[in-house]
């Protein structure tokens, strides 16, 4: 029987939900505006950092690249 941290980590690297990846309820899949939660990276990152992965991930692509582009000038 798998512990509860090696699916979390095995649903996010097959990109399927935990839940259905656990339990077989709910959509197996996420919906394209959704941010996936890593883990790994969840536990790594502060607060800050989360907030804008969330904003980054609801954004259209045409901003996501266009914010990518202004981030990268920033170096």
């Amino acid at each position: 029987m798998p512990s509860v941290v090696n699916l979390s980590k095995l649903a996010w690297h097959l990109n399927v939900r935990f839940e259905w990846l656990s339990t077989g309820r709910g959509e197996m899949t996420y919906h394209d505006n959704e941010l996936i939660q890593n883990p790994v990276l969840d536990a790594s990152i502060s607060p800050d950092q989360k907030e804008m992965l969330e904003v980054y991930a609801a954004l259209p692509a045409t901003q996501k690249e266009a914010l990518l582009g202004f981030l990268k000038t920033l170096k």
